[in-house]
């Protein structure tokens, strides 16, 4: 479905007002000082390819019981910006192996992890679709979370990865949804990272993966995949500005009032975590 609301509407008018007025320089004030400009010596997103801004394109999030809410919902919120002013549509798919649509919760259980880690309060989203009945995707988002502990052995989530890569325009994954990415094959021979606070989990899915310790975000061909939770948010101010300019990126940004990290290899994570190879935990 598309997402067009009347409120979403007069958003859009708003952006495009605020595209057409002149653009100061972006300041923030820290602990009550003087602004601080924001530092501009960082790569930007790359001018995206002649009439790929303007196609329709069909995303797809994969929820499993278990995940990071961030690591969705920080990515649905470019989604749902991108929406004011770009046709998309939107699919969020229960990784269950069947036609029944049953809400998916971010409380993980099951594993010594999950139980010492999940907390008493979660979200529960109800999916629009299944393994089973989603439709065509161009863009595929798995996300992170305590869940992928036993999800990586569900093999319905790499026979769908597998299926769905051919025709996909890209992959994204957050966080520990490299794990899932990894255990279905198709990081093999690729470079890619994940969340350091997991790191040797997720290396330890596939040794035929290229791990980097440090990164914020890394791209290979048309698959990305970001560090822990918030990465996956200067991954989409990336992904955004590939896709549909630097200029809507950045627009979109100081709508949400978002400062994101445009250097993708900045990790202090790999330094708190002592992560130092591309198998260490």
């Amino acid at each position: 479905m598309f997402f067009k609301t009347p409120a979403l509407l007069v958003l859009a008018a708003l952006i495009g007002i605020a595209q057409a007025a002149p653009q100061p320089v972006r300041t923030v004030s820290l602990n009550g000082t003087s602004p601080t400009p924001i530092p501009s010596n960082q790569p930007n997103p790359p001018t995206p390819a002649a009439g790929n801004s303007t196609a329709t394109r069909s995303f797809g999030m994969l929820l499993y019981p278990g995940f990071t809410a961030l690591d969705v919902f920080g990515p649905l919120e470019w989604l749902n910006m991108l929406s004011t002013s770009h046709n998309i549509t939107l699919s969020l798919i229960s990784t269950t192996n069947s036609t029944n649509l049953t809400g998916i919760s971010s409380l993980a259980q099951g594993t010594p992890m999950s139980m010492s880690l999940t907390g008493a309060v979660g979200e529960t989203i109800l999916p629009t679709h299944t393994l089973l009945t989603a439709p065509k995707l161009d863009i595929l988002i798995v996300p992170g979370g305590l869940g992928t502990r036993s999800e990586v052995n569900n093999t319905d989530i790499s026979a769908f990865i597998n299926a769905r890569y051919p025709e996909l325009e890209y992959l994204l994954s957050v966080c520990t949804g490299a794990a899932l990415l990894a255990k279905s094959g198709v990081l093999d021979g690729r470079r890619a990272t994940g969340t350091k606070f997991s790191w040797k989990f997720i290396t330890g899915q596939s040794d035929k993966v290229e791990w980097v310790p440090r990164a914020r975000w890394v791209e290979d061909g048309n698959v990305l995949t970001s560090s822990g939770v918030t990465a996956g948010m200067d991954m989409m101010y990336y992904f955004v500005g590939k896709l549909y300019g630097e200029k809507l990126a950045t627009r979109l940004t100081n709508v949400i009032e978002y400062i994101p990290i445009k250097n993708s290899t900045f990790d202090p994570f790999a330094d708190i975590w002592n992560v130092t190879s591309s198998t260490m935990a």
